[in-house]
């Protein structure tokens, strides 16, 4: 009989894991909350509604509805002044961002799939934070790219779609 792994186990093995919580925010539409180590939001992702190849049209997630949550927890006066506007295209993948003083909302579009929406906050105690784990990355240099990049979501978005890196 196999043993099944649990908390202790896990944690033992990995650290401590990630603060995250996933709210049912609309019928078919998942919102999943990360949070930094003083509990305040740090990314908000938007998983695709459904598989590839599996989608029923019923249970499409409409951008628009995305963007209704959106603009409910995080409204304009949250965001801050808009700083620019990016978009990256790699092959058929399609990555638009915008750019705020206090976050960066990303968008990753691919043919046949359901979109993908990720919205980053730029509070500093959020950048201290691995993706990898809830612990401080005391081990990045100072100075490094993710440091001077102010668009860090990208990673976040193409995490929540592995597809993306294996074309």
């Amino acid at each position: 009989m196999l043993a099944q792994a649990d908390a202790a186990t896990l944690g033992s093995k990995y650290g401590e894991p990630i603060k995250r919580e996933t709210f049912q925010v609309r019928p078919h539409l998942q919102m999943v909350v990360s949070y930094g180590p003083a509990g305040q939001v740090c990314r908000l992702q938007f998983p695709p509604a459904y598989q590839v190849g599996g989608a029923d049209s019923s249970d499409l997630v409409a951008k628009q509805q995305v963007d209704e949550v959106v603009a409910e927890v995080v409204p304009p006066a949250v965001r801050g002044k808009e700083l620019g506007r990016y978009q990256t295209q790699l092959g058929l993948v399609t990555i638009t961002t915008i750019d705020y003083e206090h976050l960066s909302i990303s968008t990753l579009l691919q043919p046949g799939d359901a979109i993908r929406v990720a919205v980053v906050f730029k509070d500093e105690a959020c950048r201290t934070v691995s993706p990898a784990s809830s612990k401080p990355a005391d081990s990045k240099p100072a100075n490094s790219v993710h440091d001077r990049n102010p668009l860090p979501y990208a990673r976040l978005v193409i995490d929540s779609a592995p597809r993306v890196g294996t074309y």
